[in-house]
């Protein structure tokens, strides 16, 4: 289970969001590299970086900060925020990015055959939900989709993963949602990664526990703000 540390960045700063609302951030007194270079000395292989702004608004904003990122990582970066076109895709991948994270676009099943097709284990699904709800356009609102239908067609493509985020607790420290990962359990065949409330290492062997082949966590909080120490951390990098 590969653990993944999350870098959000908003306005060229690393935060984190309280539930997805941007009127609720948290900064962090560090700048993108210097916690990139830590999560690297921790033995991270695989970070997980979002351009918030992007998500917000529909373009990316963070594109030449993180394939700067990227040069000075030894492992692999996904990345997600602001990609809807198939340019954004190109330009991420051809400056040495190793997945792209796909949320609002995803949703529209011809665009994400046609690129995951193209870039065959490089294209990540990210579905953010809440309760019933998928969240899209930088969690600004939320649809419904039928997610088993949907799942089940995007199951057929050659994705990288699929990242399910649990909204309600992202951002929270409030521990993972069980319920939530019951209902995850119909997609355990699936590569999926999770977020969402991860609040210390007992969460980690919970989810461990209730889905084993889960391919990775997302972490971002939790480890920000010390809740996961770097001896826990350890543990989780050599059994990943």
């Amino acid at each position: 289970m590969l653990l993944i540390p999350a870098i959000d960045l908003l306005e060229g700063k690393v935060v984190r969001l309280f539930k997805g609302e941007f009127s609720q951030p948290t900064y962090y007194p560090f700048t993108p590299l210097e916690v990139l270079k830590m999560w690297e000395e921790w033995g991270f292989r695989r970070i997980h970086v979002v351009d918030l702004e992007g998500a917000k608004y529909g373009e990316t904003r963070h594109r030449d900060l993180i394939l700067q990122l990227k040069k000075n990582f030894n492992g692999k970066i996904e990345v997600g925020g602001g990609i809807r076109e198939e340019k954004d895709i190109e330009e991420y991948l051809s400056g040495g990015i190793d997945y792209v994270i796909l949320g609002t676009k995803a949703v529209e099943l011809d665009f994400l055959k046609k690129v995951s097709e193209k870039y065959p284990g490089r294209i990540i699904v990210s579905l953010d939900l809440k309760g019933e709800k998928l969240g899209i356009k930088g969690w600004k609102w939320g649809v419904r989709l039928e997610l088993d239908k949907w799942i089940k067609e995007a199951s057929l493509l050659p994705l990288e993963s699929f990242i399910f985020t649990d909204i309600s607790r992202d951002g929270t420290l409030e521990g993972v949602n069980i319920a939530f990962l019951e209902k995850l359990k119909k997609w355990s065949n699936l590569p999926l990664i999770l977020g969402g409330g991860i609040s210390n290492a007992k969460d980690l062997e919970i989810i461990h526990s209730l889905l084993p082949n889960v391919k990775g966590v997302i972490v971002g909080k939790a480890l920000y703000e010390g809740k996961i120490k770097r001896e826990e951390v350890e543990k989780w990098l050599n059994i990943s």
